[in-house]
């Protein structure tokens, strides 16, 4: 069984998504050389991005539950600071769940047990319009909050992961799309989400994390 460092985090990582990351606590500068120095002996490592059920992020106990699905990283920027901590790039590969930690290891960060999920498409036709609507709900509700226009993959994989970068949704949601159990529920639940934040910001003007619209300029 295929086995993956973790880094459990406040956040969800998706396929093809980058996460800056500030890493200074000694279990996690231990993973990060630990990685650095497999990169080096056969050219690539990846690590696992997992969300925290219940906890937080430091602290020996900080994370009292995973969510049972995360992202693999692989890493895309490393910067040292003077402190000794590092500021990393990590970008999301492949989606896994966690099957259960091992518990008799030599490392001071976790380690788990992972199953990798497959992208499976069941209904090609229902995928290709899926696609189609919500590539176009994506626009016009970056349209109406006049925000920067922004190139979407016409793949409908990529599509499904890359969509919850351009739509501000609550972290819930976000773990919802990841754990998705195929392309097809996937591109239907954002293309919900996304209606259902458009809606929500044009009638109540409710915007996730304190955010303000910027207001059209006047000819």
């Amino acid at each position: 069984m295929p086995t993956l460092p973790l880094f459990p985090l406040g956040a969800v990582l998706a396929p093809g998504e980058r996460l800056p990351l500030r890493v200074f606590e000694r279990r996690y500068v231990v993973l990060l050389r630990d990685l650095l120095r497999a990169r080096r002996e056969i050219g690539q490592a990846e690590f696992g991005i997992i969300g925290i059920r219940a906890g937080h992020e430091v602290g020996d106990h900080g994370a009292v539950a995973l969510h049972d699905v995360g992202s693999a990283a692989r890493l895309v920027e490393v910067g040292e600071r003077n402190d000794g901590s590092y500021d990393v790039v990590a970008e999301g590969s492949r989606r896994f769940r966690l099957d259960g930690l091992i518990e008799d290891r030599r490392t001071p960060y976790l380690v788990g047990s992972v199953t990798w999920l497959s992208e499976r498409v069941r209904d090609p036709e229902l995928v290709a319009t899926l696609t189609h609507r919500l590539r176009a709900a994506v626009a016009a509700y970056r349209a109406e909050l006049h925000l920067t226009n922004v190139s979407l993959p016409g793949d409908p994989t990529e599509l499904s992961h890359q969509a919850m970068r351009h739509v501000m949704m609550e972290r819930a949601d976000r773990q919802r799309l990841l754990e998705a159990r195929d392309v097809d529920t996937r591109l239907r639940l954002a293309l919900a989400l996304t209606r259902r934040e458009a809606t929500l910001q044009r009638e109540l003007s409710a915007y996730p994390g304190g955010y303000t619209p910027a207001q059209p300029v006047a000819n």
